[in-house]
């Protein structure tokens, strides 16, 4: 390789670098969030089923049904006993949307990408190749593609 690829190849790799930086400074954001989530493999399904059926029921039905799920009677107000953060008006559908994906997040998704981003440090993986697999994340709807914005 002539020295103007190589130049040429290393400035890229600097600059996919500064937007892994800004990717996994986004994902670490998202971990604090997700990592207050404790749902059940039971509680999840139930809101899945929950939000498949969104279509044809009323949303405040909806919205008392899983109050009630995940906002046990007996706790505070409003306190939910699997970190989930309170509905406070807005779209039903995308407040049970965001409980699935940071649940979903937490458990399956933040490791794998604090792995990555561990790799990319100590320089065992190329930002390229990591930004290869994140685009493959992104195209199956693991991880959002707004996070890739500078």
């Amino acid at each position: 390789m002539d020295a103007s690829k190589y130049e040429a190849n290393q400035q890229d790799e600097e600059e996919l670098s500064e937007m892994l930086k800004q990717f996994f400074a986004r994902a670490k954001k998202t971990y604090i969030e997700s990592a207050q989530i404790d749902l059940s493999e039971d509680k999840r399904s139930t809101l899945e089923t929950y939000l498949k059926d969104f279509e044809n029921r009323n949303a405040d039905e909806i919205v008392k049904d899983v109050t009630r799920v995940l906002f046990p009677p007996g706790r505070q107000e409003q306190t939910s006993v699997y970190g989930i953060p309170t509905y406070n008006g807005g779209s039903v559908e995308s407040w049970m949307e965001e409980i699935i994906f940071l649940d979903s997040y937490n458990r399956n998704t933040w490791p794998l990408l604090s792995e990555m981003e561990t790799q990319w440090k100590a320089n065992r993986r190329r930002a390229s190749d990591i930004l290869k697999e994140l685009n493959g994340m992104v195209l199956k709807g693991t991880i959002p593609a707004v996070w890739f914005v500078i």
